[in-house]
């Protein structure tokens, strides 16, 4: 949990600019093993961090090249799930607010349907061909599934 809490910080104070940006950021650890980070060197242990628009030090030390490899490997996974959860809450925007014109259009078509004094259909010479009373039920039984599957209602009777 620690690290993650440590990235989040380092995260925070790259993104803060102004005089972190400026003089650097300093991580170092304390006598009780944690690691904190600063814009301000409090001793002879701190060591300077790059910003993330600077080019990676050439350093020796391995470990040293594996924390900050593995620092930017967990930032760009960061990165990478917020854009999935943004990706995933418009998804799902899109698929309410298709479900919502569907259901207002369910609604009507079974309210017309209700109060018609007939229904018809057009046949393939573009006239109206009037539905018997088993053709009626079929069109309204139709409709409330229809406000059933886009409102998730029982379809109102």
């Amino acid at each position: 949990m620690r690290p993650v809490l440590c990235v989040f910080i380092l995260a925070a104070l790259w993104i803060a600019g102004g005089s972190a940006r400026a003089e650097g950021i300093y991580r170092w650890t304390d006598s009780s093993g944690e690691v904190h980070f600063s814009d301000r060197p409090p001793g002879a242990g701190a060591r300077a961090i790059p910003a993330p628009d600077a080019p990676a030090p050439v350093t020796d030390d391995p470990d040293r090249a594996w924390h900050e490899e593995r620092t930017r490997r967990l930032l760009r996974a960061f990165r990478e799930e917020r854009a999935e959860r943004e990706a995933a809450a418009a998804r799902a925007r899109r698929t309410a607010e298709v479900r919502r014109r569907n259901c207002g259009i369910a609604r009507d078509r079974l309210r017309t349907y209700r109060t018609a004094s007939y229904l018809y259909t057009i046949d393939a010479q573009g006239k109206r061909e009037v539905l018997s009373d088993a053709g009626r039920t079929r069109a309204l039984e139709e409709a409330r599934r229809a406000v059933r599957r886009w409102c998730g209602e029982a379809g109102g009777g």
